[in-house]
Formats: C-alpha cells, structure tokens, sequence
C-alpha cells in the first residue's frame, strides 16, 4: 500500500558549521610534484655542465661533483615545487604568477643553499 503525498515525511539534509575551516585535502597536486621534478632536472643539468669543466681541469674530484650535482638538484626541485605550491594556492594568474614564482623560487633556494653549505 503506497503511502499518500501528503503524509510522507520528506528528510532534510542536515547542515552544520565545521570547526575547522575548509580547506581542500589534497596538499600537493600532481602539478607542484612535476614542477619539482622538473626543477630537479634542470638544477642537475645546469650543476653538471658547470661541473664538466671543473673535473676535467682537477679543480674538484668526480665524488665532489656529484654531491654538488645532488645537492644542486635538490635545491632546484624543492624551491620549484614550493613557488608551484605558492602560486596555485594563492590563485594568481599571468604576469603576477610569475613574479610570485620568483620570489618564492629565490628565497626557497636561498634558504636551502644556506643550509646545504652550513656547517652541520
């Protein structure tokens, strides 16, 4: 037996304020990771062709080179991932985008050529 219209009981959906702010959950996007990847290759690239010359005129041995390469790499990925994490999270678009992966790329590399040439 079919209940009548107007004796069924529509739910509702409840609604409720969050505690926490809503933020999305997925803190690293493919995007940032392939920057960094990407960063990382050129960083590589660019401390091998530097150090290409400075091993075959014995300025630095073939082990040193390589812990440059590595270090140099390194650097290069972290700071592009995190100005690619800054930009998307802030949402800007052509020009400013670009600034902001500056200025976020430099003070990432500058930090982390600080720590990687410190003292440990």
């Amino acid at each position: 037996m079919a209940i009548p219209y107007k004796e069924q009981q529509h739910i509702q959906a409840q609604t409720y304020q969050s505690a926490y702010p809503a933020y999305p959950q997925k803190y690293v996007t493919n995007t940032t990771l392939a920057a960094g990847g990407f960063g990382a290759v050129i960083g590589a690239t660019a401390a091998a062709a530097k150090n290409i010359k400075r091993v075959g005129n014995d300025e630095i041995s073939r082990q040193d080179a390589v812990k440059d390469v590595i270090k140099e790499a390194t650097g290069t990925g972290l700071a592009t991932a995190a100005a690619t994490a800054a930009v998307q999270a802030t949402g800007t678009r052509g020009f400013l985008s670009l600034v902001g992966m500056v200025a976020v790329a430099t003070g990432a590399k500058y930090v982390w050529n600080s720590f990687a040439n410190s003292e440990h």
